[in-house]
């Protein structure tokens, strides 16, 4: 991303919705489905895979900021 979005910008454009408005303005400087890649500002995507289960890996992305 070359510029940061805030939430509430950017989840409409993915089809979803906002359901804690205190959130709308928390800026989004960067996507990330590798926990190990997770930087501050980053949104963490958590994907269930084959072998993997991405969401195993939430803790991990918040410790990373």
């Amino acid at each position: 991303m070359s510029r940061s979005l805030t939430l509430a910008e950017l989840l409409p454009e993915l089809g979803a919705a906002i359901r804690d408005q205190g959130l709308a303005t928390l800026e989004i400087r960067g996507v990330a489905e590798d926990s190990r890649q997770v930087r501050p500002g980053d949104l963490f995507v958590a994907i269930a895979g084959l072998t993997v289960d991405g969401h195993d890996y939430a803790a991990r992305a918040v410790a990373s900021g």
